[in-house]
């Protein structure tokens, strides 16, 4: 897709030309497997470090007066189950969502990445958002995508295949935004 006048006057892009030009598309295997495990490794540190508090529950009850701090316990193999459960509810929700408003879940945009800003635009919602490095907080690099993120769940993936460059890329933005954390 071209960068239309419209778009460049929407998001103050004037006449500068991108640095880089992605247009990158998912099926709905592909987006379902990236929208589940993007974040993959901070729940599994998060699930390591809830099971530590567990046993500890359960040493501390062997040792206290008190018995099995059986409660402690449960409530952390809870948050557990919680923290597993809610990233398949929350992939099953968007995919179902993109399947009853387009009649099929995918993603297909196209990022401008300019010297000061990004453009990126949504083929099938038919819609653009701009930003500023700044924005951006993590970069997940994934083994077949990138995820660009810029709020809790909310980013741009990027499939590996679509980059020309991704370490170029990846350089890029880590130069324009070197507050940005870089996860795998």
């Amino acid at each position: 897709m071209e960068l239309t006048d419209e778009l460049r006057e929407i998001h103050h892009i004037g006449d500068a030309e991108p640095v880089y030009v992605i247009h990158t598309t998912m099926n709905e295997a592909e987006l379902r497997d990236a929208i589940c495990n993007a974040r993959q490794r901070e729940r599994f540190f998060i699930c390591i470090a809830l099971a530590v508090v567990a046993v500890l529950a359960v040493i501390y009850g062997l040792y206290s007066e008190y018995g099995a701090n059986f409660w402690g316990v449960a409530f952390c193999v809870f948050l557990i189950v919680e923290r597993i459960a809610g990233a398949r509810r929350h992939t099953n929700k968007v995919i179902a969502q993109l399947q009853e408003k387009y009649g099929f879940a995918g993603a297909e945009e196209t990022i401008w990445f300019f010297d000061e800003h990004v453009v990126a635009y949504d083929h099938i919602r038919d819609s653009s958002r701009g930003y500023v490095y700044a924005h951006f907080q993590k970069l997940y690099c994934k083994r077949t995508y990138l995820f660009l993120c810029w709020a809790e769940r909310q980013g741009h993936f990027i499939r590996n295949a679509d980059i020309a460059d991704k370490d170029a890329l990846i350089r890029f933005l880590k130069q324009k935004n070197p507050s940005m954390e870089m996860k795998k």
